[in-house]
């Protein structure tokens, strides 16, 4: 299932991207994603996104120092001072990705939505 909206505004390498990462298996199984650099990251981040972070910052731009918005138009608004909040964003946002599952004894699975610090970043 795809989440993204409005492609016009993407660079076409970012919307084939967008494509792998919506076919990949992690994705499906929400597993975390990989970071830029690692074996099973799709080469199209390579330019576009931060080495040994996740492969969403490739959809990540920078504003100004240590301020960091959304490459997807209808989020042309969005801005956070925090990098992991913009991997957060277009996790929930462009990807419908919950990689931080969490199941109770009780059974009712939940997702983890706030993550310890640079932990949305980096790999296992």
């Amino acid at each position: 299932m795809e989440h993204n909206v409005n492609h016009a505004t993407l660079d076409v390498d970012l919307q084939k991207l967008e494509k792998i990462i919506n076919a990949s298996t992690w994705l499906r199984n929400n597993q975390l994603e990989p970071c830029i650099g690692d074996r099973d990251c799709p080469a199209e981040a390579d330019s576009y996104g931060t080495r040994g972070l996740s492969v969403y910052t490739a959809f990540i731009k920078s504003h100004d120092v240590d301020t960091y918005g959304c490459k997807y138009e209808p989020c042309r608004a969005y801005s956070t001072q925090c990098m992991d909040e913009a991997v957060r964003h277009l996790r929930h946002h462009h990807f419908d990705h919950s990689p931080y599952l969490c199941t109770p004894a009780s059974g009712n699975t939940w997702y983890v939505s706030v993550f310890p610090h640079n932990r949305a970043l980096v790999g296992n």
